[in-house]
């Protein structure tokens, strides 16, 4: 691979940079397909593999996120297998979401559902091996998916249930190491409960109106109800007007007609400030344009009542097994007696049966 300060320079052809990248891809593309077959072949070379595949999610560029996904497919066909082990050492690495995705728009928009479904199965199959360290990096990413609103429901519930898988890990490391392992279990609790929450407030709204039966007509109909009288009063004024003007011989007659005419014509011209409005309305749109772009866009339209049970679902299970891990794992101090909660803790399960409450209801 060229290396960091050859890739900067102004005469540094990154056409043929990539199209040689492409083939190393397709290479390892192809090493997906047959590693079942030769897969103790491949063992004996797995760490030269490891690192190189590392090294093109590294040093692949940002703009060419087709080559991205093929490598994200192969790396997931690889990782199904058992040479998933030999990824452990550098898990680091794979947390780092700048080598994981990159830093383009476009891989950003598109690939993390790929991407971080990659990383999930990854970390649980080898979540019995990992240290503590790594598995603290492993709920905080798993914590920030759960809330992103603009990933799929799936992904979130994807997420939750790794963070459910990761509670023994925890405990069990947490004794292992001498770490915290008690105040990592909180902050997960934290993200259930506030899952909770934003599940009530926000995805249960969405999903009411959704499913609500339209309104009846009856607005229109007693509206046409009220104009009814009305119109056959007009042509009754009228025929009053008309004996009227051959019986008398007056002229004024003739000119009250104009009158009216003026006056529609008045009023035809009354909203002048039109163009204002309409500038505004321009302004306004280029506004939204503005906003838009660039910004994730909302999965509130995707919402199913499928997906919302089932994430429902997964954090009820999720919370029964924090309470156990809490219950179960030593404090800081080492004291593993005590099964009281702390104040803090107390008032996260104080918030916990409000806003579960509100989206079990």
């Amino acid at each position: 691979q060229p290396p960091q300060h050859l890739r900067q320079s102004p005469a540094f052809n990154k056409e043929v940079f990539v199209d040689f990248m492409g083939a190393q891809i397709k290479t390892l593309s192809f090493l997906a397909y047959i590693i079942r077959i030769y897969q103790t072949e491949v063992g004996h070379h797995s760490t030269l593999m490891v690192k190189g595949m590392l090294s093109l999610l590294t040093i692949c560029p940002h703009e060419v996120a087709h080559l991205r996904k093929e490598l994200l497919i192969a790396a997931r066909h690889i990782l199904a297998t058992d040479l998933r082990s030999k990824f452990v050492p550098l898990m680091e690495k794979l947390f780092d979401e700048n080598i994981l995705l990159g830093k383009g728009w476009t891989t950003f928009e598109t690939l993390r559902p790929l991407a971080y479904s990659t990383l999930a199965d990854l970390v649980h199959h080898v979540r019995q091996l990992l240290p503590l360290a790594d598995l603290s990096r492993a709920v905080q990413l798993s914590s920030k998916n759960v809330h992103d609103e603009s990933l799929p429901t799936s992904i979130q519930t994807m997420s939750c249930k790794l963070l459910l898988n990761l509670v023994d890990c925890i405990r069990q490391r947490s004794e292992q190491e001498g770490g915290n392992g008690k105040e990592l279990l909180v902050k997960m609790m934290e993200v259930f409960v506030l899952k909770f929450k934003t599940v009530s407030k926000l995805q249960l709204p969405i999903l009411i109106s959704k499913h609500l039966p339209p309104p009846a007509p009856t607005p229109p109909s007693s509206s046409t109800a009220i104009l009814a009288p009305l119109t056959p009063g007009v042509p009754s004024l009228a025929p009053l007007q008309s004996p009227a003007t051959p019986g008398n011989p007056q002229t004024p007659a003739t000119p009250a007609t104009p009158d009216i005419k003026t006056e529609t014509v008045d009023i035809k011209p009354a909203p002048s400030p039109a163009p204002a409005a309409l500038g505004q309305d321009k302004e306004s749109l280029e506004l939204e344009k503005k906003v838009k772009f660039g910004f994730p866009t909302s999965q509130a339209g995707n919402y199913s009542v499928s997906d919302c049970r089932a994430l429902v679902k997964t954090l009820v299970c999720g919370v029964k097994t924090i309470t156990w891990g809490l219950a179960n794992t030593k404090a800081a101090d080492g004291n593993t007696q005590s099964k009281q909660f702390q104040p803090k803790e107390t008032l996260i399960y104080i918030r916990l049966v409000k806003w579960a409450m509100e989206a079990l209801d």
